[in-house]
């Protein structure tokens, strides 16, 4: 998630490519492959991500089958990098799966489950259905805040997630309450100038706008909000 080990993750990636079928088929390799795929996905390389983890998903489907956990592992890439590259209806089919999957085997409130509610609860806000998102988004943080606690990273991106939905049905001064909160304890536990940090502090700069309070915004912004990065998977 850091960019500072992008370079690292660039070079490690190009590698595992060049001879994926060997790796695909290496059950050490599999962690790192997912990883990789990770990375793809929140450096912005979103045909890079696709074209991986839609060929890692063929391959693993075939060998372990489609409720293994790397299998579920790599679909969860795939899911994103489908809805990055804007086909948010073919994403919301394999995230559903995907998550009816993890809560068979794995259960509803294993980690990599809540993972998968979240990213079908953002693809839901991104197809613009609001109050189905909205409740999605409230029952995972309620599960994060329960099994990962208030401040773990996950359940402040929920927080995030969730006041981006409320954003969209003009809830805005719950987005406020729920944005500052969440920026408070990012700052304190990742530091001011972490990127999920900066990404609260521009989306509360942006709900303060759209309260009619800009001079508070433009004060945020002077901190080190990024624009443009509203919401983020997981």
């Amino acid at each position: 998630m850091d960019p500072v080990g992008w370079p690292t993750w660039a070079a490690l990636t190009s590698h595992l490519t060049a001879g994926l079928h060997t790796a695909a088929q290496h059950p050490p390799l599999h962690a790192i492959l997912i990883r990789a795929a990770r990375y793809l996905c929140v450096s912005g390389q979103s045909r890079a991500a696709r074209d991986l983890t839609a060929a890692l998903h063929r391959l693993w489907i075939t060998a372990l089958g489609e409720d293994h956990p790397d299998t579920l592992g790599i679909a969860q890439y795939l899911g994103h990098a489908t809805t990055d590259l804007g086909t948010d209806a073919a994403a919301r089919h394999i995230i559903e799966d995907t998550l009816e999957r993890r809560c068979r085997v794995l259960g509803p409130d294993h980690p990599d489950t809540l993972n998968s509610a979240s990213n079908l609860a953002t693809t839901l806000d991104s197809l613009g259905e609001y109050e189905q998102a909205r409740r999605l988004h409230e029952d995972t943080i309620k599960h994060r805040r329960r099994i990962l606690g208030p401040d773990h990273p996950d359940t402040l991106n929920s927080a995030n997630n969730l006041a981006t939905t409320l954003a969209n049905l003009r809830q805005f001064r719950a987005a406020e309450q729920i944005l500052g909160d969440a920026r408070a304890r990012s700052r304190r536990v990742l530091g001011e100038n972490h990127p999920d940090t900066q990404r609260l502090t521009e989306n509360l700069a942006q709900v303060l706008t759209a309260l009619g309070r800009p001079f508070e915004a433009h004060r945020l912004r002077v901190t080190g909000g990024k624009k443009g990065q509203r919401r983020k998977r997981r």
